[in-house]
């Protein structure tokens, strides 16, 4: 149901034996997320299930050999020299368009799925929808120092994983802009508490599929979204930049040693994504 949630699954995991061997779960994950809110009849979950074949088909066939070719090339820039300020926009803008390409079957499926739910089936994901709420609330109000020790921890983990070890400096500059970007995320629980509210009274309403991906489509593919408030569009441009900023610093800073270990860990996940999409075509 989560976009980003999404996005994680179709990732899979690291490393060319792994990817191949996680991706053909990639199907009952993307179910499991979806009965994670909705409460389906059987012949509803058995439609889910082939929406879900169907796009895994496609998603095997067409998605995965775009991801090997844009990781191919990275890997290939990385190899050959330090990281330009150019280079990051461009694979800002691909990241980005593979990013659409890859949820953009997702939100009219997801519509149709939506559109046919009663009203008990209504209530039951509204409840799981403020069930999740409640727990993000807590998970953003624990204690300062506890939260940022964990944030700063999977930052560190996740850049590890693609550059190797950070220097000191490299470490100080990730976790500075860290507690920058995650300093107040008030405006992200007031928009997502908005949008759930949003959906749950256009699927009162009676909306249609074309009403509900309207509605889906800025969420989960970015773009102008007319319900949400100017706080909240100056606060997604802020952390877009800061998110910009943290990964473009650290980009700019690799040394060749990193440089060498990001080419090999970008070029294994090429071979991953290859191997993947070769499973299905056999």
């Amino acid at each position: 149901m989560r976009a980003r949630t999404l996005a994680v699954l179709l990732v899979c995991c690291a490393g060319c034996s792994r990817v191949e061997l996680a991706y053909p779960w990639l199907d009952w994950a993307l179910e499991r997320e979806a009965v994670r809110y909705l409460r389906l009849t059987g012949e509803q979950r058995a439609a889910l299930a082939n929406r879900i074949d169907d796009y895994h088909a496609w998603h095997r066939a067409t998605m995965l050999p775009r991801y090997a070719a844009f990781l191919r090339a990275q890997a290939a820039a990385s190899a050959r020299g330090p990281i330009t300020a150019a280079q990051l926009a461009a694979i800002d803008a691909s990241v980005a368009e593979l990013f659409r390409q890859t949820l953009t079957p997702l939100v009219a499926q997801t519509a149709e799925l939506l559109a046919g739910q009663s009203l008990g089936q209504i209530d039951h994901l509204a409840e799981r929808l403020a069930e999740r709420h409640r727990e993000l609330i807590d998970e953003a109000t624990a204690p300062p120092a506890e939260r940022f020790a964990e944030l700063a921890e999977d930052y560190e983990e996740l850049a590890a994983e693609w550059v190797g070890q950070l220097s000191e400096a490299q470490r100080a500059a990730l976790l500075a802009r860290v507690r920058a970007l995650h300093a107040d995320p008030g405006p992200w629980l007031a928009e997502r508490e908005r949008r759930n509210a949003a959906l749950i009274l256009a699927l009162r309403r009676g909306a249609t599929r074309a009403d509900i991906a309207t509605l889906l489509a800025p969420w989960w593919l970015g773009g102008a979204d007319p319900g949400a408030p100017p706080a909240y569009a100056a606060y997604q441009a802020r952390f877009a930049e800061g998110m910009r900023g943290l990964w473009h610093g650290l980009a700019l800073s690799l040394d060749a040693d990193q440089r060498a270990h990001l080419a090999r860990r970008l070029g294994s996940w090429a071979e991953g994504f290859s191997a993947a999409a070769g499973v299905a075509q056999r």
